[in-house]
């Protein structure tokens, strides 16, 4: 733009005007260029599916920020996708400890500020992969914990699972695998459980990064199996996204599973219609 304006003045210093009807042409066509692509781009970025990575741990050399970043790599070698790592260390919430939970429809904000960049961030996401250790055939208290401070901001959105410790990690998906279906997360059926040898490499100064290059084939899988279900709930009709109000019987017209579920849980279910 500024050559294009240098040159317009160039034209008119030696006075020849004949050729400024060219030259405004030209910078109305570029001008014209530069606009669609700006709105490409933004086409572009409005489109990107939003991966975010969440490290499980905040202990003291922890493990968990390892295979978080090399399966953040994975996810920003695929196309149109943007993966963001949410590290639980720069977000020091404290424990739950609300009168009103989150899942209560119309509650106002928690105040805490922490909390408020937590809901934010988890907000801005369109899909997850939990990073989890297994403490005590579970996962760990302050993924919980910060699972816990948030409701409809990870509803109707997909989640995948890389673990590692005892038995690999698994006990600790099998746990967050039912509490995602409690947040309406959906979990895939894929995850990398990485093997006790990779995980001991870290505490004794081996190579950690051969070890999880090993899975290599799992993490694809997982990420594939994940961005599907990503793209499939994205794309849902939006008469899928609205409950049915919960004065309705559980067989009325337009009852969804959500609110029936919800009448359930009141002890309203007394039979079938």
């Amino acid at each position: 733009m500024v050559m294009a304006g240098a040159f317009i003045a160039h034209v008119t210093v030696l006075g020849s005007f004949p050729a400024a009807p060219l030259v405004l042409f030209v910078l109305t066509a570029i001008i014209a260029y530069l606009r669609k692509a700006l709105n490409i781009n933004q086409q572009r970025i409005k489109n990107m599916t939003t991966i975010s990575v969440i490290v499980g741990s905040t202990r003291q050399g922890r493990f968990s920020e390892k295979p978080a970043q090399w399966i953040l790599q994975h996810l920003q070698k695929r196309d149109g996708i943007e993966a963001r790592l949410l590290d639980l260390r720069d977000f020091p919430m404290p424990f739950f400890d609300q009168a009103v939970s989150p899942a209560t429809p119309g509650r106002a904000p928690y105040e805490n500020e922490v909390v408020k960049r937590w809901t934010a961030a988890i907000a801005a996401s369109d899909g997850f992969v939990f990073v989890t250790p297994e403490y005590n055939y579970g996962p760990s208290a302050v993924l919980k914990n910060a699972i816990d401070w948030v409701y409809p901001e990870w509803n109707r959105k997909a989640a995948a699972f890389v673990s590692y410790g005892s038995a690999m990690g698994a006990r600790s998906v099998q746990q967050l695998r039912e509490t995602a279906i409690e947040l309406q997360i959906a979990p895939v059926r894929s995850s990398v459980h990485i093997p006790v040898a990779t995980l001991w490499a870290h505490f004794q100064g081996g190579d950690v990064n051969k070890g999880l290059a090993e899975l290599e084939a799992q993490a694809q899988r997982m990420i594939d199996d994940l961005l599907w279900w990503t793209t499939a709930l994205q794309d849902r009709p939006q008469s899928l996204t609205t409950e049915a109000p919960l004065f309705l019987p559980p067989c009325a017209p337009g009852m969804t599973a959500v609110a029936s579920i919800q009448w359930m849980r009141a002890g309203l279910n007394f039979g079938r219609c």
